[in-house]
């Protein structure tokens, strides 16, 4: 079976069972094996060959149902599982670099109201304990794929 094609069942399983918590542990084990495989396929085309197939917000649906499961079964993570590794390969033509300060992501953020309920969780946050404290972001576009800082010096 192709990736597409995995990819496809996987989601069609995730229409039917959005809730993980509600599947039994013998189900789950299955399909979490199967998820894991898939994420890690696509992975490889998003970071290593830069030929995704799948949307930014296809992709994180699948992480964040892995998630779930992880949450909901805990006895079951895997250390092959992507919420468990990191990607330790760099593209050619790429080398890591320290940044001068952290670049911090705003985790799947498609639209204002992700962005007004994250402004929300950070207020909270931050003004618990000072609040008074002025806060200010520095938000910039993302470039699909990439991180990347940019200092302009005169």
């Amino acid at each position: 079976m192709s990736l597409s094609e995995q990819t496809k069942k996987i989601q069609i399983f995730i229409k039917i069972h959005p809730h993980p918590s509600k599947l039994h542990e013998k189900e789950v084990s299955d399909f979490y094996v199967q998820l894991i495989d898939c994420i890690v396929d696509h992975n490889h085309l998003y970071y290593i060959e830069n030929k995704p197939i799948l949307s930014d917000k296809e992709y994180d649906e699948l992480f964040d149902y892995l998630k779930k499961i992880e949450e909901h079964f805990p006895q079951i993570i895997s250390s092959n599982s992507p919420t468990q590794t990191l990607i330790g390969q760099v593209s050619e033509g790429f080398t890591q670099a320290q940044h001068d300060t952290k670049l911090l992501s705003l985790e799947n953020t498609y639209n204002a109201k992700d962005l007004e309920e994250r402004d929300e969780r950070i207020h909270k946050i931050l003004l618990k304990n000072n609040p008074d404290a002025k806060i200010s972001y520095r938000v910039e576009p993302k470039f699909d794929g990439l991180s990347v800082e940019l200092i302009y010096k005169k």
